[in-house]
């Protein structure tokens, strides 16, 4: 960038802070060490550019796994919410599963009908999420260098599912464990 250019764009800041030197190939430490020599006094700190560029992909990699955890976090919150939502939905129907008791279904094959419908909803929920994170990761996953925690990823997926799991087990039998009959009589 222009000199000129430069001062117009930010006048605040003064003078020059960095340097770029084109140097043939193979001769980087002689310049380093000349340049240091030369410069030492003013404290001009050599650094070749692959090695810079390496220090500020250490600051990106640091950030994304921090918003990767971050987000597995998150995952396993949300779990959370699914429970409390499979709640609320086992609390509106009971009258529907009075119905299946009044029927003859017992309390525990109700209880089957219902973790069978919120496991597939929560198998659908994974499995398009998964589908969908990986569609998003396709450009990124065509680039050699670049390195994915699978492990990490599973792990929370596995996480995820567990959690949901117990939750949908938790509120589903806190939902049936009142008498179902009252609720049919109001039906």
């Amino acid at each position: 960038i222009a000199e000129r250019h430069f001062t117009r764009l930010y006048p605040s800041e003064g003078g020059h802070r960095l340097f770029l030197v084109d140097t043939p190939p193979g001769s980087e430490e002689r310049v380093k060490a000349v340049l240091g020599e030369k410069f030492e006094a003013a404290g001009l700190n050599a650094v070749r550019s692959v090695d810079r560029l390496k220090e500020f992909y250490v600051v990106e990699s640091a950030y994304l796994g921090m918003f990767l955890v971050l987000g597995g976090l998150g995952l396993l919150l949300g779990s959370a919410g699914m429970g409390v939502l499979v709640l609320r939905n086992v609390m509106e129907r009971r009258s529907e599963l009075a119905l299946l008791q009044a029927v003859g279904y017992s309390k525990a094959e109700a209880s089957r009908v219902v973790m069978a419908e919120h496991r597939f909803l929560l198998a659908a929920g994974l499995i398009t999420g998964t589908a969908a994170s990986a569609l998003a990761l396709v450009p990124s996953l065509s680039r050699p260098e670049m390195q994915v925690p699978y492990v990490l990823l599973g792990s929370f997926l596995a996480g995820t599912a567990l959690l949901s799991l117990l939750w949908i087990r938790l509120a589903t039998a806190l939902a049936l464990r009142a008498p179902l009959l009252p609720a049919l009589r109001q039906e």
